[in-house]
């Protein structure tokens, strides 16, 4: 391609209504944008539509692609898994059906707990056992084993997960009996507790093993088929995946560890919302991702996402890995609305999705939706994506009228939606601010996702946050976020000891240890280390759960400890309200080797690439407040300098956004393309 000094870098996020991409010129800043419809049944063809898409719109080639994905989450709640088989030791078969001993509903007579992830006779013991301290109380039984191993095969098991008792300390069993499986059942992958998850607690350690294993075949499948549309449309650099912390892996060990892609999409949106926050000196910011058919939100504190360690899928369900803590609802733009036998009005959590989709669409819905009830109010542009997608608003009231009965109206109808749909949001934004003791006062909103711009001035002022900030590319941020990622590798290391009785020499060895087994897995893959960061779990005695804490730089490994130990009780009692004085354990250290940070660099010039002079936006009225607004100005984004200011109403919209701007607020666009919101009091 003529005019490119080196291949764009691709952001894919491919969610249940939009396929997303951005191709990002690392040289010079410049984003070009694709937005096209997923294709739910074969996700590579909207991917390929996508690429297809930005090697129209751009003179560049691609190079390297960076995918966010919900595979693994949509086969979780769908509970569409491999048929996978649990290897245990003797005695422990039932440890997934016993689980946390805990009740969503304490009083509910009719609550039902969800379904075992592995039915009983696909869970297998294994006569074998690891003691408390590492020790081997009974070796294990190859021949048993291997047998075990061969009636799998005859049994057409597609994965296999292996958990055994204490294996984290002594790993040997189960490695060997990795080995006899991969030998009977050659291409069946093969799910290691010690290899994914080597940390105490034994529930939680089964279950990610065997959610790992569960969606392995699914997700080998999908890289194939990644691959193959890559390769079809011409793409020159490889493949890598964003994980659930917002970091960069290949597509082999995706394959190997692919639970480390449930929050895989949201997470490169919080990442890239953080990169763009730390360019605007922004430090306290709440994500706001309104995609089709999610709304998910997350924190970023004195400039850094919260990270959690651990995500229920289901209740009393959990996978445990390194993530970016986000809350999701099921109240994206394709969220079905219905009313129920109280006559209450309800939203989500079905979803429309992109097939049929909303009734606007035009594409055989019926049923309205979230997005219909946008386009009726004069909050959507009649046309999408540029204009080349028309909206079917005679087909939206339709829908509005039929499955929402007892309203006078269709634009009454679609004011309860967008007030109810407010309602959930604002509710989700409080549980991951005041909630938890932050307040959402001292922070700005990130809205982006297809909606963001739409409810962003009114979730706002419903927390008393004064400003919001729609980021540049919004419509398409997570994909963004996804191309401004870097490559990162964590190893962890179990511990098990009391911070006064830590071994100092011990700790020494297990944090190079770790060191070492991270910057080697940066260098296999070619990326040359520039950074790692060392943390150690640490937890009061009488408590279960731990708190990752940095371990600062030193040589003094006592010194490091102490410095993170103080950082604990600080962290517990933001977290928890108090500082507790009984012992502190020290469970494990961790560390992440991270390669170069091209995104950093490129969010300096970061620039839309837009198709020069459009023409103006005709006005277009606007139902809120029971109130119609007439002749609503609609100012073409990309047009005109920057640093305007627009005082509402008005809308401010491209190809692939629009920016709902009410009375009392006002909107200024900055530099790159993103804009400042003002919310003022909505007098």
């Amino acid at each position: 391609m003529h005019g490119a000094t080196s291949p764009a870098v691709v952001g894919v996020d491919i969610g249940g209504t939009f396929t997303d991409l951005v191709a990002l010129d690392v040289a010079t800043g410049t984003v070009t944008l694709a937005k096209v419809l997923t294709v739910p049944s074969e996700l590579q063809d909207g991917l390929r539509a996508g690429l297809r898409s930005l090697q129209a719109a751009g003179d560049q080639q691609l190079g390297e692609v960076r995918h966010g994905t919900t595979v693994v989450t949509n086969a979780l709640l769908e509970r569409r898994f491999a048929r996978t088989a649990l290897l245990c030791t003797r005695g422990f078969r039932d440890i997934l059906e016993t689980r946390r001993l805990w009740r969503e509903h304490l009083f509910g007579h009719d609550w039902e707990r969800p379904a075992t992830l592995i039915p009983r006779p696909l869970r297998i013991e294994i006569d074998e056992r690891v003691g408390s301290r590492g020790q081997i109380l009974r070796p294990l039984d190859e021949e048993q084993a291997r047998a075990v191993a061969r009636a799998l095969r005859d049994d057409d098991v597609e994965s296999v997960a292996i958990s055994f008792l204490f294996s984290f300390l002594e790993p040997a069993h189960e490695r060997r009996v990795a080995e006899i499986v991969a030998e009977e059942l050659p291409g069946v992958p093969v799910s290691v507790s010690s290899e994914l998850l080597p940390q105490i607690h034994e529930y939680e350690r089964t279950s990610t093993t065997a959610i790992n294993a569960l969606v392995a075949p699914i997700v080998r499948r999908y890289l194939d088929r990644v691959d193959e549309t890559l390769a079809a449309t011409e793409v020159v650099g490889p493949l890598r995946m964003v994980r659930s912390d917002g970091l960069l892996m290949t597509p082999s060990t995706a394959a190997r560890e692919p639970v480390r892609l449930v929050m895989s999409g949201p997470a490169a949106g919080v990442q890239g919302a953080a990169r763009l926050g730390r360019r605007l000196q922004t430090a306290n910011i709440v994500t706001l991702d309104i995609g089709g058919t999610s709304t998910d939100v997350s924190l970023i504190w004195d400039g850094e996402p919260l990270q959690t360690a651990q995500t229920d899928i289901q209740w009393n369900i959990p996978v445990r890995s390194t993530q970016v803590d986000i809350s999701s609802i099921g109240a994206g733009g394709g969220s079905i609305a219905t009313v129920d036998l109280a006559g209450a009005l309800l939203i989500g959590p079905e979803s429309a999705g992109a097939v049929p989709g909303p009734a606007c669409y035009g594409r055989g819905g019926t049923k309205a939706t979230v997005t219909d009830a946008l386009a009726v109010l004069g909050t959507f542009p009649p046309g999408l994506l540029g204009g080349d997608f028309r909206l079917d608003l005679d087909a939206a009231a339709t829908a509005l009228r039929t499955s929402l009965p007892g309203y006078v109206d269709a634009p009454a109808a679609a004011a309860a939606v967008f007030e109810v749909t407010l309602h959930k949001m604002a509710v989700l934004m409080r549980e991951v601010t005041t909630n938890r003791g932050f307040d959402p006062r001292a922070c700005t909103l990130y809205a982006f996702g297809g909606a963001g711009g739409v409810f962003a001035v009114d979730l706002a002022r419903e927390l008393g946050m004064p400003t919001a900030y729609v980021p540049p590319a919004a419509s398409v941020f997570s994909a963004l976020g996804a191309a401004l990622s870097q490559v990162g590798y964590e190893a962890v290391q179990s511990i098990l000891s009391s911070v006064a009785a830590a071994d100092p020499a011990a700790l020494a060895e297990a944090v190079a240890a770790v060191e070492r087994r991270a910057s080697e897995a940066l260098a296999g893959e070619g990326v040359p280390l520039v950074e790692l960061r060392v943390a150690a779990a640490l937890k009061y005695r009488s408590q279960p759960q731990a708190v990752d804490v940095p371990l600062p730089p030193g040589d003094d490994v006592v010194t490091r400890l102490e410095a993170a130990v103080a950082r604990f009780h600080a962290e517990h009692a933001r977290q928890y309200g108090m500082r507790r004085t009984d012992a502190v354990d020290l469970v494990s250290v961790s560390a992440t080797a991270l390669g170069p940070d091209t995104g950093e660099w490129a969010l300096r010039a970061v620039r839309l690439a837009t198709t020069g002079a459009k023409a103006p936006r005709p006005p277009r009225d606007w139902h809120r407040d029971g109130e119609l607004l007439r002749s609503v100005p609609v100012i073409e984004l990309g047009v005109g300098g920057r640093g305007e200011r627009h005082a509402g109403p008005c809308f401010l919209e491209d190809a692939f956004v629009s920016i709902a701007v009410p009375p009392g607020a006002t909107a200024t666009v900055d530099a790159l393309g993103g804009v400042t919101l003002e919310v003022g009091d909505g007098a």
